[in-house]
């Protein structure tokens, strides 16, 4: 009986931003160590993929399109720049590969600024925002998925659950918002209790997460007790 395999997708990816150095250097003033390229090709390798590190690209139009030009890689993922300020490129170095782009910014707390195109030969091109929490939850959300669906996977997204908030949220105005926390099993039911630092830019907040909430956009706050949608990133604490 014939078996249909498929080969494990590419992935490559680049951080972005004068302000970074790489792990093990000495950041000086107004510099930060770099974090997201281990993040993400970690996540990317649980995810199936092979990885490809391409390093830290400055704030520049071309030096992006340049080292995104010709990574062999079925999926070109950047960080940083992905927003709308005057350092922000991914959206122009897009164009420069002769890429289409398909969206910029989703309605989603945190992460809003996440870019999907796809660029020459066939080439998917995500950019995630440069804080490592919205980072994490942009891989999680978008590119896990398409890697999942890349590997041939017939049921690609996380698994989704029911489960009773202890604790309480407050909802975020026109934007769906994804805390991070712990799913437990207490007894028949679900309990997610999210974690104390929902900061974007603190990456010790997945730090212990098995899971994230999908609260609604609206007003006001969730009481503790309330039924709400999660989904498993992880194994139940």
């Amino acid at each position: 009986m014939p078996v249909r395999a498929h080969r494990r997708p590419r992935v490559a990816v680049l951080c972005t931003g004068n302000e970074l150095v790489a792990v093990g250097e000495e950041p000086g003033p107004g510099k930060i160590i770099e974090t997201n390229s281990l993040t993400l090709s970690a996540l990317a390798r649980d995810a199936g993929a092979e990885v490809m590190r391409l390093g830290v690209a400055p704030d520049s139009i071309d030096r992006i399109a340049e080292r995104l030009r010709d990574a062999r890689a079925d999926i070109l993922l950047t960080t940083g720049g992905a927003s709308v300020g005057d350092h922000d490129h991914a959206r122009h170095a897009l164009e420069r590969l002769g890429g289409e782009l398909i969206f910029h910014t989703v309605a989603i707390r945190p992460g809003k600024p996440v870019l999907f195109g796809t660029a020459s030969g066939g080439r998917l091109v995500f950019g995630l925002p440069g804080n490592p929490a919205a980072a994490t939850l942009g891989f999680e959300l978008f590119v896990r998925l398409a890697v999942r669906l890349l590997s041939g996977d017939p049921k690609p997204e996380r698994t989704g659950a029911r489960a009773r908030l202890r604790g309480s949220l407050l909802r975020a105005k026109d934007l769906t918002y994804f805390p991070r926390g712990s799913v437990r099993a207490e007894g028949t039911q679900l309990v997610f209790a999210p974690g104390g630092q929902q900061s974007s830019m603190q990456i010790a907040s997945w730090a212990g997460a098995n899971a994230v909430a999908m609260i609604p956009p609206g007003e006001g706050q969730i009481e503790d007790g309330a039924e709400i949608d999660v989904l498993l990133t992880g194994r139940l604490a």
